[in-house]
């Protein structure tokens, strides 16, 4: 399915989220609320960060679309730096920081195939990948 097909389709599901992978639909999971809220959380972060920093940057939650060859994903969090996007845009032609938060089992599917295509993307400085449900490791505290 080309590009173009895809949004004419993706559009008109009363339900569902989807990806495009080499032109093929694949169905993403229903979200839990525990990913939903770690997702808000990075988008928050990263859009205080900007705003602390006074950067000419935007974040972006997940929903925006970035393009790689003949796929289209949907990372959880999405930084861009430059003059604005027009609020009709779908896609972010050039993301800075990408931002995925992982379940044991979307790791083992999709995040393997989605992250060696991220840096097909010229502009992609950062992809980051986090496993909350993993133990947190701290560095060691200086001496005090």
């Amino acid at each position: 399915m080309s590009r173009d097909e895809y949004r004419r389709w993706a559009e008109q599901q009363p339900t569902g989220r989807f990806e495009r992978i080499d032109g093929m639909v694949v169905a993403m999971a229903p979200e839990r609320l525990g990913h939903a809220d770690r997702k808000a959380l990075v988008w928050l972060t990263l859009r205080q960060a900007v705003a602390e920093a006074g950067l000419p940057c935007h974040a972006y939650p997940d929903g925006v679309t970035i393009e790689v060859d003949d796929s289209d994903f949907e990372p959880d969090a999405v930084l861009r730096c430059g003059d604005p996007l027009s609020g009709d845009a779908i896609a972010v032609p050039d993301p800075m920081i990408i931002v995925e938060s992982c379940r044991r089992a979307h790791a083992v599917t999709t995040q393997p195939i989605n992250s060696w295509r991220i840096f097909r993307v010229p502009s992609v400085q950062h992809y980051l990948v986090f496993w909350p449900d993993r133990p947190q490791v701290l560095p060691p505290q200086a001496p005090g």
